[in-house]
């Protein structure tokens, strides 16, 4: 039962997360038509974004209890995860960049 409530909690993170990438796009270039030709070809942050930031979210304990309540403690420590999965991934496309160039 707990294992069943932590798989569902990745699965709405992972779905939270793809969406959240999908509106970045759509909102950096005003419509959804103008947006999915850079949508292609930057496909594999839809796979390293959830990937990297789940990693990091189970390393940091976030999917340990099912939470009822939500101190500071628990804020603190997802936004430490989501700030660090997020560096690796600008550091992942700062790479990239330069090695395509």
């Amino acid at each position: 039962n707990r294992l069943f409530k932590q798989i569902i909690m990745i699965l709405v993170d992972q779905i939270v997360l793809l969406f959240s990438l999908w509106l970045a796009f759509v909102l950096r270039f005003g419509d959804v038509g103008d947006s999915v030709d850079y949508m292609y070809s930057s496909w594999w942050l839809f796979l390293l974004i959830p990937l990297i930031t789940t990693l990091f979210f189970i390393k940091f304990g976030l999917y340990r209890a099912i939470l009822k309540y939500i101190g500071v403690r628990l804020i603190i420590t997802t936004f430490r995860a989501t700030t660090i999965s997020y560096l690796l991934v600008v550091l992942f496309l700062f790479l990239s960049y330069f090695l395509l160039l």
